[in-house]
């Protein structure tokens, strides 16, 4: 048997019985072998080692954020058929059915657009996106249609790559059809609104930005809602990103698909504690 294979094993049986990390980073040591007795010294974990797994860490979170152009939730770009503005002022946009549609009420596309012309071109719109979240859903298991309320925007650091636009605000929303031509739906809010978990985890790893998502989230509630006051939501996470260059909110609100299925992941990763000891 070759050097290199007994080395791997005996690594193998290190990592998985030489010591055992607790949640507040205290190493258990042998939990096996030795009698079997578990030995509650902290374990001696040197420098080294504990930069090697901060680099592990660090480059598993990168990789599972694409923080590129591609990535809807930073640099979100309106599709031709895959994106329905329901910005309000929005031309043929009954402003009461969409606060009515925030606030957890089930709404009709008709009465969303009461307009018969507006509402063609909803109606074509929102049949692609419930196309392409039911393909999501049925294909990958996840759940991607969201009304996204509030844009934010920065001054890239990297010049040649494109504007940042994120959606503040996510809210779960499911939309079926009415009729078998899908000229009308009716829309309803599936779940808790969100701020956006990837738009925090940029500000924080990329431009050293602490965005406390809960208390942005409850800036923004009002009595009996959860997103009542999205406004004032938006103007607490301006005054979080105060100091970021070119920062900036505006109150455009769409439907459309976004998926932040890895974020659990990428949470995980970053709460990785390490050990408090070292040796020298």
């Amino acid at each position: 048997m070759s050097t290199r294979s007994s080395s791997t094993r005996t690594a193998i049986r290190s990592t998985s019985f030489g010591s055992i990390w607790t949640d507040d980073g205290v190493g258990l040591g042998r939990g096996v072998g030795g009698g079997g007795a578990l030995n509650t010294e902290p374990a001696v974990i040197s420098d080294d080692r504990r930069g090697a797994v901060r680099r592990a860490a660090k480059s598993w979170t990168e990789q599972l954020i694409d923080v590129s152009g591609n990535n809807k939730l930073l640099f979100y770009r309106p599709l031709k058929v895959g994106t329905l503005d329901v910005t309000p002022g929005v031309e043929g946009l009954d402003l009461p059915e969409l606060l009515r549609l925030r606030g957890g009420s089930s709404v009709r596309l008709s009465r969303l657009f009461p307009d018969d012309e507006a509402r063609a071109g909803a109606a074509k719109r929102l049949r692609n996106i419930a196309a392409k979240a039911q393909e999501n859903d049925e294909e990958r298991g996840i759940s991607t249609l969201f009304l996204a309320w509030g844009m934010a925007t920065w001054t890239n650091p990297n010049p040649s790559r494109s504007t940042p636009m994120a959606p503040v605000f996510l809210v779960p929303i499911v939309a079926r059809r009415r009729n078998a031509s899908g000229d009308d739906f009716d829309l309803e809010v599936a779940g808790e609104a969100s701020c956006n978990p990837t738009l925090v985890h940029y500000l924080f790893t990329q431009l050293s930005t602490s965005v406390n998502a809960d208390a942005v989230l409850a800036a923004a509630e009002a009595v009996e809602q959860p997103l009542g006051n999205p406004e004032a939501g938006l103007d607490a996470i301006r005054l979080a990103c105060s100091a970021v260059p070119g920062f900036a909110v505006n109150e455009r609100v769409v439907i459309g698909n976004f998926s932040f299925a890895k974020m659990p992941m990428v949470r995980t990763s970053s709460r990785t504690r390490r050990p408090s000891r070292s040796t020298t």
